[in-house]
């Protein structure tokens, strides 16, 4: 139950009509039981009546000093209500303000960076069987980098894998949780490839790894027929996913790996 120093903030406004409809039931169940808050509110009621009959009397009419004091008195416990009221109100929208961008700032900072390996191997899964279908269809491997750029806010590097037979359908953006991962698919001679670009999430922790011509990949185990050779690039982690054995999917993710951004 409220206290009394809680409910005597709101009797000025109560006195005059002017409680906020959600405070009024806890204002009157608090009087209902407090003989002294009751007698304070009569007091503001009380006051306000008499300073409603003095404005209709004569103008030559002088209240008396009891009257002059008791509005003084009256008026300034008004004024240290609302004020008591207006600091509350602020101080809870400041406090509200600060935990939301400390603990957004908080959730970034502390966001985990494991690449998102589960997401992509369902995505994949889904593809290969309903078909790829990419939100943005083209062939053109700088316009798709440029749309995940914008799209995921990751550095995303032209990547076309035409001299290996490797036909780029579109680009797509998955969510997973507070993140966006980026996602390109190719028609090739081994089948669908998909290329997954998660920001910030570029670590493979306990992956073995794979070696395809002098460069060092992550193979992580999928529990699946599906093969993803993964590499840390510009903060984001990449993974090329595929049905094809980790061999003739190296000769892809190599080319992959080798592309750069015009930022770069």
């Amino acid at each position: 139950m409220p206290s009394c120093q809680d409910i005597r903030e709101y009797l000025p406004f109560y006195a005059d009509d002017e409680i906020p409809a959600a405070v009024r039931p806890r204002v009157e169940a608090h009087l209902a039981e407090c003989l002294a808050c009751q007698r304070e509110a009569d007091s503001y009621r009380s006051l306000r009546n008499e300073l409603r009959d003095f404005k209709h009397s004569q103008a030559n009419e002088s209240p008396s000093p009891a009257v002059w004091e008791g509005a003084v008195a009256g008026w300034n416990r008004w004024e240290q209500g609302r004020r008591r009221v207006a600091q509350a109100r602020f101080a809870i929208v400041g406090l509200s303000l600060f935990l939301l961008l400390f603990g957004g700032a908080w959730a970034w900072y502390f966001a985990p960076t494991d690449f998102p390996l589960s997401v992509v191997i369902a995505d994949y899964q889904r593809i290969a069987k309903e078909g790829a279908h990419p939100q943005l269809e083209t062939p053109d491997a700088d316009r798709a980098a440029s749309w995940l750029r914008e799209k995921t806010g990751a550095e995303v590097a032209p990547i076309n894998l035409s001299l290996l037979g490797g036909r780029l359908e579109g680009a797509s953006v998955l969510s997973h949780g507070r993140f966006k991962v980026g996602r390109l698919t190719y028609r090739t001679s081994a089948g669908l490839l998909a290329l997954y670009v998660a920001p910030r999430q570029g670590e493979f922790e306990n992956a073995p790894s794979y070696a395809a011509e002098g460069q060092s990949f992550f193979a992580p185990q999928t529990h699946s027929p599906i093969t993803l050779l993964g590499w840390s690039q510009s903060g984001a982690g990449m993974g090329l996913a595929g049905t094809a054995e980790a061999k003739t999917l190296g000769r892809f993710a190599l080319a992959a790996r080798k592309a750069r951004s015009p930022l770069d």
